[in-house]
């Protein structure tokens, strides 16, 4: 089966949400949904921080304030992981108390094909890690296949950038933005470039590791022929004003986990521990 990027436009239809410049309230974010339901997933790091659903994606519909921003400009509006073109089933997700990491717990539908049942639920599942670090998102996909035969499936992951700034993400339309342009740099990346009406280019960067089968300006596909009982990762680097590097995603995953761990326990280390009956200020603090 392959993937279907219209299942991006579909869910852009469904939970649409613009508000007009006419509207009072054009700074309004619109309630198009339950936040409990949402119940975003937040990480920071300096002037960066990331916005996700509790699988990790981020929904790239009109309204929602989801997405990759760095100093109040949004690089990354949309970014969407897929099997066999369909989205992924939630065990669950978390984030850690002192705010370094995302984890998602995932695995696949029913799959049909011609009534009988080929990949039952549950059989393929992914460990999503996350993590911000110097103005980039890391993740590494965990994949195992829990059944005794192997299987082939198509991962994709759909992903766009809109270069919003903090703004226009709260409604407010702007009557001309700059360019956007978007090139496969190299086998392995997608970069998108902004010039804005101040002349100023900015640009993400998408990397995988390893290297897709199908790369193009806003899809990555890879065919895996998952063995039984094995694993696999995959892992991908989002970052901002910066072009592709030689180095290896999932070398930079591991070298930006140490330091960002690293960097969490010199800065405990100096602060003062505060802690009060109340679990969600508990947690508040833990973040801030």
């Amino acid at each position: 089966m392959k993937p279907l990027p219209m299942t991006e436009k579909s869910l852009r239809e469904s939970l649409a949400g613009a508000v007009s410049d006419r509207n009072p309230l054009r700074f309004y974010i619109p309630a198009t949904m339950s936040v409990q339901e949402r119940r975003p997933r937040t990480l920071k790091h300096g002037d960066t921080f990331a916005v996700f659903d509790h699988y990790g994606d981020i929904v790239s519909t009109e309204s929602s304030p989801e997405g990759l921003f760095n100093e109040d400009t949004r690089f990354l509006s949309g970014f969407h992981l897929l099997i066999n073109g369909r989205r992924w089933l939630l065990l669950g997700s978390t984030v850690q108390d002192n705010n370094a990491l995302l984890s998602a717990d995932l695995t696949n539908p029913d799959f049909f094909d011609g009534g009988a049942l080929v990949l039952p639920r549950d059989t393929i599942h992914i460990m999503r890690s996350k993590f911000l670090w110097e103005a980039a998102c890391y993740e590494r996909l965990a994949i195992r296949n829990f059944d005794d035969r192997p299987h082939a499936i198509n991962l994709s992951f759909v992903f766009e950038a809109d270069f919003a700034d903090i703004f226009e993400v709260r409604g407010h339309s702007r009557r001309k933005r700059g360019r956007v342009s978007i090139t496969t740099a190299t086998d392995d990346a997608v970069v998108f470039r902004y010039t804005g009406l101040d002349s100023v280019e900015r640009c993400t960067t998408i990397q995988f590791d390893p290297k897709p089968d199908h790369l193009d300006r806003q899809i990555a596909i890879f065919e895996l022929d998952l063995e039984p009982r094995k694993r696999t990762s995959l892992f991908v680097t989002v970052s901002c004003n910066e072009t592709p590097v030689a180095e290896k995603a999932g070398k930079r995953f591991f070298v930006g986990l140490r330091k960002a761990r690293r960097a969490l326990r010199v800065a405990a280390s100096g602060a003062a521990s505060v802690e009060t009956s109340n679990a969600v200020f508990n947690e508040v603090l833990c973040r801030s």
